[in-house]
């Protein structure tokens, strides 16, 4: 597995998103994502899980449109598919979770971080962004709902409709980061509070945990199992000049309505 590396130490697992630059989602990265969370929460010698990048400057940009531009809408839909799957197990990951976050965080990097429990951000200049409108595509009501649980509703417009970037600072105020820590010290702090949870009786954490998780767990199951052909039509058009305009590094040119 390439593009993930793993390491669990004293109880600690650490999952390293190692696709530089980007740390951009294809197929097979998502799916090396989806089977190292299944596979930690089978692992009795994981205790708790901590999620951080190789690159300097991302987290994660998101799904990658050189993967996506050459595919029809089908295969468009089954990465999404592939993708919230991974997400519904990350979600649903019985364990507590934190992500290390120092560079971009934008779209489905934005959306791992908020599956994770906890979020602790670096200090810097750089954004935080569920920046899928820009690209002409839609959100999910599931995740929107888990949005929500982070944030609350009254920034839900904001963040969601209207795909606004979030400075690191700005991100603690509305609740998308638990911390903001000197970059430097970024991993020590998150592994020491993950460590931190050892001294109580995890089970009791992970019971509780699922009860806070379980409707919107219920939920996605039900997305998944449906498929959701509201969300399909957003795989096409201005989904497609979005994409090209990242890749092309330009202002993309939209068809409204």
């Amino acid at each position: 597995m390439g593009n993930v590396k793993i390491e669990i130490k004293d109880h600690l697992a650490r999952l390293t998103l190692a696709r530089p630059p980007l740390n951009a989602l294809n197929p097979d990265l998502i799916k090396e994502l989806n089977q190292t969370i299944q596979d930690l929460e089978r692992n009795p010698d994981c205790w708790a899980l901590l999620i951080d990048s190789s690159s300097e400057n991302f987290f994660s940009n998101g799904l990658d449109p050189q993967a996506l531009l050459p595919m029809d809408k089908q295969g468009r839909m089954e990465t999404f598919l592939s993708f919230l799957s991974f997400s519904r197990n990350l979600y649903a990951f019985s364990k507590p979770s934190l992500s290390a976050i120092a560079g971009h965080a934008m779209a489905g990097g934005a959306v791992i971080g908020a599956l994770t429990d906890f979020r602790y951000l670096a200090e810097g200049k750089y954004s935080y962004c569920f920046s899928e409108v820009r690209v002409g595509l839609t959100i999910p009501d599931v995740l929107l709902d888990i949005i929500q649980t982070i944030t609350g509703p009254h920034h839900l417009r904001q963040i969601a409709m209207l795909a606004e970037r979030y400075k690191p600072e700005e991100c603690l105020q509305i609740g998308l980061a638990d911390r903001l820590v000197p970059a430097d010290k970024l991993l020590a702090e998150s592994e020491k509070y993950l460590r931190s949870m050892f001294e109580l009786p995890l089970a009791s954490i992970r019971s509780v945990k699922e009860n806070l998780r379980l409707p919107i767990i219920q939920k996605f199951d039900a997305y998944l199992n449906s498929g959701d052909q509201k969300f399909a039509v957003f795989l096409e058009g201005n989904f497609v000049e979005g994409l090209s305009a990242v890749m092309e590094r330009r202002r993309p040119k939209f068809k409204n309505p």
